[in-house]
């Protein structure tokens, strides 16, 4: 490893280097002649610049709420709250906003209304941006989906996406337990920023009004928030504004919060820590704290150490792996009421390695967990404050809440309110202590006086195991900063936009040289050679994605989860099946026989003991299977779903198909685009980007690729089918996982039918069971009928399953037709494509693409022949400027960039 000493010495190198790409980007992006051929190169350059410049470090901190992630945050600021935090997760917290927080020594306190508070920086979404998360939440009943096509300060776009999203809330109202959360939290966003977009609260964030420490505490933190949504649901969502208060929903018009303060950690290792959106329930959540994951050096993941992985942390794991981002990923264990011994003891350790090996987190650096109490640990900070005097008022609020909510679980009557701060500290930190069984420690701290220089700070800090911790993290980062800082957000991305310049450059000079008959030849050319790829990539999908596919993963579906939950459904169902129906019928049965053999007029009294009628202990046994067959083969389903990506099946018909199909298309596109010389082909590529076979990833792939540029996005109508889908009609959730969730919901539903009606021969089971065999016996008995007819009628309806396993309850032109598909679900409830999602999302991606890049090229000629309407004293001016910028600007600057990031890749390996 390199020394301190050589790093900063590439990185002033880097920085000026970067600072001039900036200067001539910015230039080119003022320029009238070059302007609208920049695209997004000044803003990569910028936020390369401003890490270098500033010596930064970017950490992400990631984890499930709940997790200590916002006390970590406020323990490496020393102590320094910035939201409310140490309560479990309360209210919103940073869990919908990302907030950073930097070192800054010149940073100043301001007195707002009599409240020592820090200036803060808030990014607010544009009005595109706040579009499109109601595009998110109900783009289905739009008829447009494109974010610029609505305007929320005009009355009429305002009132059709309201109309949109109240079409949104009768679907969520006909079945509230069936709607998807993921899509739930994105429609509350979408209802509040329509509820309050433009009103006085919202003009005063606009204007900056609230943008300090203690005036964003305003919309980070909502009291009662899931029982607010809870009147709405029973009042109706009308009421929103009253229910809301504006300054509580403020937080859905905000992007990110930047934070100065004076932290002593931040400092030494130079970084700033993002306090990423941490519940991902919903789509913009998940790509708020994958911007955060992409623009950090490295990702902190926070483990609770209480117990192993959450379905929703695997989640989390599976996304950073699928993005690329699993090698930048440290995983720290915040320990509550175990210490870190008894937490290995346990065996939780040894869970959270082996689920780590099996999500693919495999480097070194991913076992070697980091302990610590991070609750502990900002104590630790707080009490040295508070004993010099140099807490700050929202801090010390954050002390006495606690404590207050300390107490109400304890059930004590002390008031917290009416405690001191010093107080709070002191019965706060011992119950943490108590949790941990330090006791003695927890007794000192009770009786201590706060001084500062007090030694128990440092026995509490000792305890919390942070400087261990911090040591082991400042380890990583300076072993890795190199690598995070000079060249992945500092040489490559610089030397990549510049590249991009310089094609546009070159392009640039190339288009003054021709006249229309050469522009119209090169065009007719091009597009001849795109519908000649186009044939091909038709012939090529119709080999590789054929419905073998569909059947394939149908067959393995139905054994799974249908025929593989036979016997477990008849082991729970068969004693609820005895209790309910079979016992009671046969003590009746008894007792009538008893009455007719012994009584005179026995035959009559029997009456009033007459034995159920089959049709009511078919429809008991009906019900129970029902129930249970729901559950288990849910559960089934869900396993199977998760797993798909690593099973033979989905190895061998789908992945192994994606990567054959994308390598024969590359090698055709290779050879048509470069026989031919021709000025529009060089940045056509009608490839989608580089597929990885999982559906999930590639969709986030195509996604981001394309993240920026409606006019793009638009040609992907199979995209925008699924998104609509994810927003309308809640079948898709997360977007970026739609396999995961789509198939159990989807699959569940069809057969279900066909299993039921064919188990009319259990009623015979139970009314003519023999009464001499005991409780096993029969219910052994039931058990075995139970799987002989399930399997029966699974087997007779096998084809026909198997057709609505792949089908759904949409047929394949339907939902490729964008427009069939929001008829289809408009108003009602959710429908289900199918198994044939999996194949159709990867033919459908192969096409849009190649229609995607015929809108581009029809874009090229549009341009190319505008700029034929300059006189050629224009066009020769052109030309030389773009030659002398590409040549004597660009391209050397592009070379020493290059250059700097090889000498840095051997040095710093």
């Amino acid at each position: 490893m390199a020394d301190a000493k050589q790093f900063d010495e590439y990185r002033q190198k880097l920085t000026g280097l970067t600072a001039k790409a900036e200067q001539y980007v910015t230039e080119l992006a003022q320029d009238e002649d070059f302007k609208n051929y920049v695209g997004r190169a000044p803003e990569e350059i910028r936020y390369s610049l401003s890490i270098l410049k500033n010596n930064v470090f970017p950490i992400a901190l990631f984890a499930k709420i709940q997790s200590g992630k916002s006390t970590t945050t406020a323990a490496m600021a020393d102590g320094r709250e910035i939201t409310p935090c140490a309560k479990g997760g309360g209210g919103l917290r940073t869990s919908t906003v990302s907030v950073t927080i930097y070192n800054d020594d010149n940073v100043q306190d301001v007195e707002v209304n009599g409240v020592r508070t820090t200036p803060v920086k808030i990014k607010l979404y544009s009005k595109q941006g706040l579009v499109q998360c109601i595009i998110d939440a109900a783009g289905g009943h739009l008829k447009d989906t494109d974010p610029n096509s609505y305007d929320l300060d005009k009355q009429a776009d305002k009132s059709a996406l309201m109309a949109a999203i109240e079409s949104e809330i009768e679907l969520y109202q006909q079945a509230p337990g069936n709607y998807p959360t993921s899509n739930l939290a994105t429609l509350r966003e979408a209802i509040l920023i329509l509820a309050f977009y433009g009103c006085d609260a919202h003009q005063k964030l606009l204007a900056g009004e609230f943008s300090t420490i203690a005036g964003m505490q305003a919309f980070l933190k909502a009291d009662g928030w899931e029982t607010k949504w809870s009147k709405l649901l029973k009042n109706g969502f009308d009421k929103t504004v009253s229910q809301f208060s504006a300054e509580e929903s403020l937080h859905v018009f905000v992007n990110s919060i930047m934070v100065p303060v004076k932290s002593d950690f931040m400092k030494k290792t130079g970084t700033a820590v993002t306090d990423a959106p941490g519940t991902m329930a919903n789509l913009r959540d998940t790509m708020r704290a994958l911007d955060a994951a992409q623009a950090s050096a490295i990702i902190v993941f926070v483990l609770n150490g209480e117990r192993t992985f959450t379905d929703e942390e695997r989640n989390q794991l599976k996304t950073l792996r699928k993005a690329g981002l699993s090698d930048k990923v440290v995983f720290v264990l915040n320990f509550k009421d175990r210490t870190p011994q008894n937490i290995r003891k346990v065996g939780i350790e040894k869970d959270i390695c082996d689920v780590l090996i099996q999500e693919g987190y495999t480097a070194p650096h991913h076992k070697n967990f980091l302990y610590y109490n991070a609750y502990l640990a900002m104590h630790a900070f707080q009490g040295n404050m508070i004993a010099r005097g140099t807490l700050d008022d929202l801090s010390k609020r954050g002390l006495l809440e606690d404590a207050e909510q300390r107490q109400e679980e304890n059930q004590t009557d002390s008031d917290a309110g009416n405690i001191s701060v010093e107080d709070a500290w002191r019965d706060t930190t011992k119950q943490v202590l108590l949790g941990i069984n330090n006791l003695n420690l927890a007794l000192k701290v009770q009786e201590a006086t706060l001084i500062p220089g007090n030694e128990i700070f440092q026995e509490i800090r000792a305890v919390s195991r942070w400087d261990e911790m911090i040591f082991g993290l400042r380890s990583h980062i300076l072993n890795n900063r190199a690598a995070g800082v000079l060249l992945d957000l500092g040489a490559r991305p610089v030397r990549k936009a510049l590249e991009n310049v310089e094609k546009t450059l070159q392009q640039r000079e190339d288009a003054a040289d021709r006249d229309l008959a050469t522009i119209k030849a090169q065009y007719e050319q091009a597009k001849k050679i795109l519908e000649e790829f186009s044939a091909q990539v038709e012939k090529i999908l119709t080999e590789n994605f054929t419905d073998r596919i569909d059947e394939v993963l149908a067959r393995d579906y139905y054994d799974t989860v249908f025929l593989g939950s036979v016997e477990e459904v008849a082991d729970v169902a068969a004693p609820q099946i005895f209790d309910s129906t079979g016992l009671m019928d046969n003590i009746k049965s008894m007792v009538k026989q008893l009455l007719i053999q012994r009584m005179p007029f026995g035959e009559i009294i029997a009456n009033f003991f007459d034995i159920s009628p089959q049709n009511e202990i078919q429809e008991r046994c009906n019900n129970i299977l029902s129930n249970c067959y729901k559950l288990i083969a849910g559960t089934k389903a869900k396993k199977w779903s998760e797993t798909l990506e690593a099973s033979d099946t989905y190895r061998d018909f789908v992945r192994k198909n994606v990567l054959i199909t994308q390598e024969k298309l590359q090698q055709i596109w290779q050879d048509l685009s470069s026989s031919e010389n021709n000025d529009f082909l060089p940045g056509i590529n009608p490839l989608p980007p580089d597929l990885t076979g999982s559906m999930g990833n590639d969709l986030r792939i195509v996604r981001f690729q394309f993240s920026g540029d409606t006019a793009v996005q638009a040609q992907f109508n199979f995209m925008n089918v699924i998104t609509s889908l994810a927003a309308g009609g809640g079948t898709f959730i997360g977007g970026a996982f739609v396999y995961l969730h789509v198939l159990p919901a989807t699959l569940i539903i069809p057969g279900i039918g066909h299993i039921l009606l064919g188990l009319s021969i259990l009623v015979a089971l139970l009314v003519n069971t023999n009464n001499n065999a005991n409780r096993k016996q029969k219910i052994d008995a039931i058990r075995q009928d139970i799987i002989r007819d399930m399997r029966n009628t699974l087997l007779n309806e096998e084809e026909t399953t198997k057709k609505q396993i792949i089908q759904g309850d949409i047929s394949e032109e339907e939902l490729l037709d964008p427009n069939a598909a929001y008829n289809q679900f408009k108003g009602q409830k959710p429908f289900y494509p199918g198994l044939k999602i999996v194949r159709l999302f990867y033919v459908m991606l192969f096409r849009d693409t190649i229609k995607q890049q015929q809108a581009a090229l029809e874009a090229k000629y549009a341009q190319a022949k505008a700029e034929l309407e300059l006189t050629q004293d224009e066009r020769d001016r052109i030309k030389a400027k773009a030659k002398d910028l590409r040549e004597n600007r660009v391209a050397p600057l592009r070379e020493d960039v290059a250059e700097i990031e090889q000498e840095i890749t051997k040095i710093f390996a």
